[in-house]
Formats: structure tokens, C-alpha cells, sequence
């Protein structure tokens, strides 16, 4: 397997599972929400001063309630 993309999912998958920046690993702040066709779409911003690190994360209604 290729480590950069093997490394890649890593940090995608900490942003969207912990709200970590997948630039630098620092938490994320969220900035936005919106609400959509059943669906909740989060946008999140690095909190560590320098770093533009961002992600916007998509989530059904159903599965925010199962949580």
C-alpha cells in the first residue's frame, strides 16, 4: 500500500471522527452548520494560530440521533 495515502486517511478520518486538524493534528473549531435534505454538513476551522487547516463533514440526521 502507499503510506502517503495510508497517512492521508489517517488525519481524514481523525478530522472527521475527533474534530482534529488534518493539516497539523490540533483541534478544530466549528465556524458553520447547516442543516439539508436530512442531512447536517459541519465546517470546522484550526484553532492553532498559523494554520489554515479546515474540513467540512457531512452527516445524516439519523446517524447524529444513533449517536
Amino acid at each position: 500500500m502507499n503510506t502517503e495515502v495510508d497517512m492521508l486517511s489517517e488525519r481524514f478520518r481523525l478530522a472527521d471522527e475527533k474534530g482534529l486538524c488534518p493539516e497539523c493534528g490540533a483541534p478544530m473549531d466549528e465556524i458553520d452548520r447547516l442543516n439539508e435534505n436530512g442531512s447536517v454538513f459541519v465546517w470546522l476551522h484550526c484553532r492553532r494560530d498559523g494554520c489554515n487547516g479546515s474540513w467540512l463533514g457531512k452527516k445524516s440526521c439519523i446517524e447524529l440521533r444513533s449517536a
